[in-house]
């Protein structure tokens, strides 16, 4: 059309501008601005043969505006959570509380003799012991311990929550005491809500409806206080059903930590290596977890020491498993006297700890609950309705494909317009507040913390969910980044409030280290997006 104008090029641009509603020409500018500054970034020379999906819109409109193979379908990582965790808030909301009775069975005779068993019956709490704290919610870290592995090959260390991991247990045991019981026969755990699962992520992988301090036994290693002596080994929680024997040494300063945990048999570990003194004041201690064999007997030992620290006494002993067989139907339990039960801080509370922290095994337990809400126990139908669940928000689920509730499974398939379309029945949902303050905030928090320098103008004005899927290229011995994404609400340098969608896939790198390199460039399209509108 230029060519057979009679106008110039500047002359035409300049009518189009006339044209243009106020400010429009301004917008667009900003949105050319934004694509060059983006393209700069991603078309470096390490991300040639990687693919990248990036969508931002208008959250109020839905206007999109910029776009970059927005309809494709991406590995998305643990961006995954969104979808899970956005049908488990419409499913619960955010005020529903986990609710564990402990029933007994049998008569109490003289002197507080239960005739019979005490039975725990399992809800699906997340966090029955490990967070809770004195404001009726959960603690978290940036660096949770359940990464403590992927922590500890990237050079740092896991931190724990300042709580006590055995609050919901031994309130349980508390309850107990209260009603004058003195012994029982046994202590039996029902986990039948659902059926056991295996998580794709990181550890636990072990999924069960009875969760005690993500089953894992924390372990801290702090430095002696001289060369050669032996370190600081603290377990938690400190519990007979499982053995350790440990012989850490304290090195010189500026020497590799080297700490290894062997299991040797069931419930049986070694602690062997050495770590580097610090120089006072400094104490820098190491993380380490294992993870327990069995979620739902590490619960009933766990419980029987409570009780036995209230000075009830259990006929049954730690290595004294009973049978499954051994408990009541469940149409019984409305005959079984509650004797004490403990309640869930809200589960917006479980939400932030899944989303902030990339909690994987929680995540994976989402589908599960869901299903079990609707009467079903198997994680294929607990799929199918977190399905429903997002259909009924609005969230055209043909467009993509999903395998679990984490990000861990191999066919997991999402595009960048269907996080935009989430994003966007998520703001306009009555559980939008709670769904908003479970995401990480950039520079702030989570798994967002360090994306950015402290000094960014961006920082606390992006709250999304990233995602990483790391696969270990086999030919080359070199991991490959399957999938860096990130996904969340921008509060944008003008005021405008966005939905951001950003995926790239099939980054060759260097060592597992290097994803948190490419994280921060993650981080820095988040900024430049904050910064451009």
């Amino acid at each position: 059309m230029l060519k057979n104008s009679r106008w110039s090029p500047i002359g035409y641009t300049l009518i189009l501008l006339l044209a243009l509603p106020a400010g429009a020409g301004q917008a667009q500018s900003a949105a050319d601005g934004l694509a060059s500054r983006i393209s700069a970034v991603i078309s470096t020379e390490e991300y040639r043969i990687a693919s990248w999906g990036i969508a931002v819109a208008d959250l109020t409109t839905g206007e999109i505006i910029y776009e970059l193979n927005a309809e494709k379908l991406f590995v998305p990582g643990s961006v995954t959570k969104l979808f899970s965790g956005a049908a488990a808030l419409a499913t619960f909301g955010s005020e529903h509380r986990f609710v564990t009775p402990l029933h007994r069975r049998g008569e109490i005779r003289g002197e507080g003799i239960l005739d019979g068993d005490l039975i725990l019956r399992a809800s699906g709490d997340p966090d029955l012991s490990g967070r809770i704290n004195s404001r009726d919610g959960l603690d978290f870290t940036n660096r949770d311990h359940t990464y403590a592995a992927t922590f500890a090959a990237q050079g740092s260390s896991a931190e724990l929550t300042a709580t006590d991991v055995l609050a919901g247990i031994d309130q349980l045991a508390a309850g107990v005491a209260s009603t004058g019981i003195r012994q029982v026969r046994d202590i039996l755990i029902d986990e039948r809500l659902f059926e056991r699962h295996e998580s794709g992520g990181s550890p636990p992988f072990r999924v069960s409806p009875v969760v005690v301090n993500d089953h894992l036994i924390d372990i801290t290693i702090v430095p002696g206080g001289s060369v050669g002596s032996p370190a600081t080994i603290d377990l938690r929680p400190a519990t007979s059903y499982m053995q350790f024997e440990a012989n850490v040494r304290t090195v010189e300063p500026g020497q590799a930590t080297l700490v290894s945990v062997t299991r040797v048999a069931p419930r049986r570990y070694t602690i062997r290596g050495q770590i580097a003194i610090n120089r006072p004041p400094v104490v820098r201690p190491v993380v380490r977890v294992v993870e327990v064999d069995d979620p739902a007997e590490f619960a009933r030992a766990l419980l029987i020491e409570r009780l036995q620290a209230r000075g009830i006494r259990v006929e049954a002993g730690i290595s004294s498993i009973p049978s499954p067989g051994n408990l009541p139907a469940e149409d019984d339990y409305a005959k079984l006297p509650i004797v004490a039960r403990h309640i869930s801080p809200p589960f917006a509370e479980s939400l932030k700890v899944i989303l902030k922290v990339s909690h994987n095994n929680h995540a994976h337990m989402l589908p599960l609950l869901i299903g079990a809400k609707n009467g079903s126990r198997s994680h294929a139908a607990g799929m199918r309705a977190v399905g429903e669940a997002l259909r009924r928000l609005g969230v055209e689920t043909s467009a993509f494909s999903l395998g679990d509730g984490e990000g861990g499974d191999q066919g997991d398939q999402i595009s960048p317009r269907a996080v935009i379309s989430l994003l966007r029945a998520m703001a306009a949902h009555p559980e939008a507040r709670a769904f908003h303050d479970a995401l990480p905030i950039l520079g702030i928090d989570g798994t967002l913390a360090d994306a950015i320098p402290p000094s960014s103008p961006a920082r606390g004005k992006v709250s999304a969910k990233t995602g990483t899927y790391v696969w270990t290229d086999a030919l080359n011995g070199r991991p490959l980044l399957r999938a860096k994404g990130l996904g969340g609400y921008v509060t944008a340098n003008s005021g405008r409030r966005l939905a951001i969608a950003i995926f790239v896939n099939n980054v060759p790198m260097n060592s597992p280290a290097d994803s948190n390199r490419h994280g921060t460039t993650l981080g820095k399209l988040a900024e430049i997006i904050q910064q451009s509108l």
